[in-house]
């Protein structure tokens, strides 16, 4: 890395502190923003962006089947992550929500500093 911007990025750990994506597909364009929505207003994700009118082709139930649907783009923290995924879970309008979680090899620190902040649960 250049060392002129090595001081503002850092190598992901699998600490706590670390940040993840996830990416999704979620369909209508409602279900998905109100889905943003709760994962923002309780703090398991730091930023979702959506991407929509995603054309989808997938095999299901016997047949090729072409959706539109929105891509959804999730940051949250490794402390967060299991919160997260059960919350998903729990409010995705899919039988079989596709789920992906990626660790970043290389993040701006202060990017993953904020998304830890976000996301970090008060103690109670």
């Amino acid at each position: 890395m250049n060392p002129l911007f090595s001081s503002l990025f850092e190598q992901q750990s699998d600490s706590p502190d670390a940040g993840l994506f996830l990416i999704l597909t979620s369909a209508p364009e409602t279900a998905s923003t109100s889905l943003a929505h709760r994962l923002i207003a309780e703090k398991l994700a730091a930023c979702v962006s959506k991407l929509p009118k995603v054309q989808s082709i997938y095999y299901w139930e016997g047949k090729v089947v072409k959706d539109e649907e929105v891509l959804m783009y999730i940051k949250t923290s490794s402390s967060s992550l299991s919160r997260c995924l059960d919350r998903l879970h729990e409010l995705h309008p899919y039988d079989v929500p596709e789920i992906l979680v990626f660790r970043p090899d290389i993040a701006s620190s202060s990017y993953v500093s904020w998304v830890h902040d976000v996301t970090q649960q008060e103690e109670t």
